[in-house]
């Protein structure tokens, strides 16, 4: 979230007129409020794996972030994920 304020404040702060940057700005937040990293308020032992899936997909979190979790879990997830790409690079 503190991410998506500094990059809201720049829209703000930048040069174009007023009713352009609160147009810019209002689009932003309506993409935004559909990113999992704004979505996800629940995390619970039984969402968590589902959750960190979505936030890696969606690049709110990367590989590195999942350092702290266990060496079993940060495989399963890499493993979903690269079976993932894989699949959409069937499919395209």
């Amino acid at each position: 979230m503190e991410k998506l304020l500094r990059e809201y404040m720049e829209i703000l702060n930048g040069d174009a007129l007023a009713s352009d940057k609160f147009w810019v700005l209002e689009e932003r937040i309506r993409q935004d409020k559909r990113n999992p990293g704004v979505l996800i308020t629940e995390m619970s032992r039984s969402k968590m794996q589902t959750n960190l899936l979505c936030l890696l997909n969606c690049e709110v979190l990367t590989p590195k972030d999942l350092s702290g979790f266990s060496d079993e879990l940060r495989e399963d997830l890499l493993r979903v994920l690269k079976r993932r790409e894989k699949e959409i690079d069937i499919n395209e």
